[in-house]
């Protein structure tokens, strides 16, 4: 379909960037934004950290946004936001070593992309 070479051709781009979409630098704020027994407040955190992004990432990110969502709301592609999120995260955050903490460290990107794409509108106003 149309929406799956979309994602592929997406998803090859952000692999193929210098640097992350999602500055390392960042990283810890995204960590401590999660609060994982209050979804809402959050999201709220992701979106003040999303707005620290420089504005070339910002552009890219709405748009990488708004397809993901797209697509977990397609019941064809059978791609939850969580799915997406596996396949995205390695792409968004950079591939690189994070050392003995790394299964930790990959479960709260996808964490942190699941619920971005939950909150793809409200994200995206703000971008």
């Amino acid at each position: 379909s149309l929406v799956v070479s979309e994602m592929c051709i997406r998803d090859r781009y952000l692999r193929e960037l210098p640097n992350p979409l999602f500055p390392v630098a960042l990283n810890t704020e995204f960590f401590s934004a999660l609060v994982p027994e209050d979804k809402a407040k959050s999201k709220k955190q992701i979106l003040e950290v999303v707005k620290k992004i420089p504005e070339n990432n910002k552009r890219v990110l709405k748009r990488v946004l708004k397809m993901l969502s797209e697509v977990s709301k397609e019941p064809e592609t059978k791609m939850t936001p969580q799915n997406l999120a596996v396949c995205f995260v390695p792409n968004l955050f950079g591939g690189s070593d994070y050392g003995s903490d790394a299964l930790r460290q990959q479960a709260t990107f996808q964490m942190l992309v699941t619920y971005m794409i939950e909150d793809a509108d409200n994200i995206t106003k703000v971008l």
